[in-house]
């Protein structure tokens, strides 16, 4: 949160980026600290209908044109996803979006499809963007390491893959397996 949030707001303002985007998101980052202070916890989580909402808010914050498919599987209705998954998996993909938007080019367009079924989500942030190479990112660059890859990995059953090359988009993948 406080990378993700605190720290992309604050960046913005620095840069004197202080448009209504920046304005919503340091809102949207004060409420999100308040709510960490306020909840004790003992939310169970979130129906598919709940954490596609979720997923979509955390897409069209970032930006306002993306495409959104959702892929719900049959039987998967009446499934509840625990609140850190869908805490996790929307911080996660909110990242992918704005290091898309940070580094992708202007004219890059963003989709993401979210695939629901029982026990298990994977979410597919995809651009057409510059692209890069992955085994070049520097060690002290924390959105892919930490805020994606390592935010998916401390859940159980958890993942997160990015591929891409230069002047071939980007794709990031963000896994969730119910533990059996």
């Amino acid at each position: 949160l406080v990378h993700d949030r605190v720290m992309s707001t604050l960046l913005s303002a620095g840069r004197q980026e202080t448009d209504e985007r920046v304005v919503g998101q340091a809102r949207r980052a004060i409420a999100e600290l308040d709510d960490l202070r306020v909840n004790s916890g003992d939310d169970p989580g979130s129906d598919v209908g709940g954490v596609v909402a979720r997923l979509r808010s955390v897409a069209t914050e970032v930006d306002e044109n993306i495409g959104f498919v959702v892929n719900i599987a049959p039987g998967a209705a009446g499934t509840l996803y625990p609140r850190d998954v869908g805490a996790a998996v929307a911080a996660a993909l909110a990242e992918a979006l704005r290091n898309s938007v940070r580094h992708a080019g202007a004219a890059a367009k963003r989709a993401v499809t979210v695939d629901a079924a029982a026990g298990a989500l994977t979410v597919t942030a995809a651009d057409d963007g510059i692209g890069f190479d992955p085994a070049r990112v520097g060690g002290r660059r924390l959105g892919i390491a930490v805020s994606i890859g390592a935010r998916m990995r401390a859940l159980d059953g958890g993942d997160a893959t990015v591929e891409s090359a230069p002047r071939q988009g980007t794709i990031v993948t963000i896994t969730w397996q119910e533990p059996r």
